[in-house]
């Protein structure tokens, strides 16, 4: 079933300062579970509205295909990925989030991932819409229309900003950056 695309506004939905948005996927991504703090930050009245959608609804078109690509390796490979992202509401509003997922496993086999997202510091958002934007021009940049070479293209882009920053890994920067534009 294809989901109906959302239009984005240029409004922010500010989340509660303490809030803490979790949800559970399969290994295809479909939500299987998703808290309170989820359903109101994300603007669905129940977890129904979201229970057995990909996780992809909300997805906000402006984010670089390449983070995406970067968290599916990781997971896919059984480890854990911190990033930033741009999340779009029902409405089509946005918000910020840093997130944690961890693949899930029973008996040896992937059962699916569990996300658990914060609040993003202000700092952390300014810092992060450069970086995303320099993903989204590698991407666009490409003449040839091919989402490997462009997700490729633009996280080897991310892996050379954040060691300008003075990093080694990405999850060291986003960390760093999240504590630093007091996280918790």
């Amino acid at each position: 079933m294809k989901e109906r695309a959302v239009t984005p506004t240029e409004r922010e939905f500010s989340l509660r300062e303490h809030a803490l948005l979790v949800s559970r996927s399969d290994p295809n991504g479909f939500i299987t579970y998703a808290n309170r703090d989820l359903l109101e930050a994300s603007g669905y009245d129940d977890l129904h509205g979201l229970l057995n959608r990909p996780h992809r609804v909300l997805r906000h078109p402006w984010m670089p295909r390449g983070i995406y690509h970067l968290m599916w390796k990781k997971l896919k490979a059984g480890k854990e990925f911190f990033g930033f992202f741009k999340n779009i509401r029902r409405d089509g509003d946005h918000y910020w989030v840093f997130v944690h997922v961890l693949p899930e496993a029973h008996q040896g086999k992937n059962v699916g991932f569990i996300a658990s997202r914060r609040p993003a510091p202000f700092a952390a958002v300014q810092k992060m819409e450069r970086v995303y934007e320099r993903m989204n021009e590698v991407e666009r940049l490409l003449t040839t229309y091919d989402p490997l070479k462009q997700c490729t293209a633009s996280v080897e882009e991310l892996r050379a900003m954040v060691r300008r920053f003075g990093y080694e890994k990405y999850s060291h920067f986003v960390r760093d950056l999240y504590e630093e534009g007091g996280g918790r």
